[in-house]
């Protein structure tokens, strides 16, 4: 799933929640991404979707963002990054386009070097995946990914607009 096919089912989760927990999940959803700066080497592909992806790495986010934010926002900086984090897992183990580096991602690692694919949403997709070896074809081929995810865009939007419209009834007149 691409960035903001993340960041719209964090929105989707966490949109009654406090704006706190909904940017933590935000934050969260594309901080298990954060190897992508190793793309451009040659061993990226042994790295995605393990060492970023997993259990562990999302507690030890969502603990960090516990420890280093202000007392009265903590429980909803954990509470954010567990979601958007867990989330990510979760969506990447059911959406794989990408079987250059295995199908799935390795949610135990380092304790189980496995990589686990819940059910696959789009088999057929990944059969034309370009993979991340060759880093241009696949930017295009994303492009694709994007409207898979278009369902998740709309109701994203639609719920954010939803909610700045009853926010803005609810105001009194003046």
């Amino acid at each position: 799933m691409t960035p903001i096919g993340h960041i719209s089912v964090s929105y989707i989760l966490t949109a009654k929640a406090s704006k706190a927990t909904v940017l933590s999940a935000f934050i969260a959803a594309l901080l298990v991404d954060f190897d992508f700066i190793f793309l451009p080497f040659p061993w990226f592909n042994e790295i995605h979707r393990v060492v970023t992806h997993n259990i562990f790495f999302v507690l030890l986010i969502s603990l960090l963002g516990y420890l280093f934010t202000k007392k009265e926002i903590k429980k909803n900086v954990f509470i954010g990054m567990l979601i958007g984090g867990l989330s990510h897992l979760l969506l990447d183990a059911m959406m794989d386009t990408n079987p250059s580096n295995g199908m799935g991602v390795a949610f135990f690692w380092p304790l189980i070097n496995q990589n686990i694919l819940l059910f696959n949403l789009f088999p057929s997709v990944s059969e034309y995946s370009p993979g991340w070896h060759n880093p241009k074809e696949m930017l295009k081929f994303s492009f694709h990914a994007l409207l898979i995810e278009l369902p998740f865009y709309v109701l994203a939007a639609t719920i954010f607009i939803i909610k700045k419209i009853r926010k803005t009834n609810l105001k009194p007149v003046h």
